[in-house]
């Protein structure tokens, strides 16, 4: 959020006669810039716990040995060959 207060603090610095189209094509720019790099660094946190979401619903979806017990092959859910 840092790179979008000065982006907009840069933006409301230029004169109204400076306010062209250039002036705008560049703050839209850094806004929408500004934007992904949030939105990158938002799924990167999420990744995490995400995975961890993964791994805790494998662990509980395991609730003991199907047919032929632990040693069988299908002991732990189709085989992968």
């Amino acid at each position: 959020m840092w790179t979008l207060r000065l982006a907009a603090a840069w933006a409301c610095s230029a004169s109204l006669l400076q306010r062209d189209g250039d002036w705008i094509a560049v703050v839209e720019g850094l806004l929408a810039g500004a934007v992904d790099a949030e939105h990158a660094a938002a799924r990167f946190r999420r990744v995490p716990v995400e995975r961890a979401a993964v791994a805790e619903e494998l662990l509980t979806s395991t609730v003991g040995p199907v047919s032929g017990g632990w040693g069988s092959p299908c002991a732990v859910g189709p085989a992968v060959r």
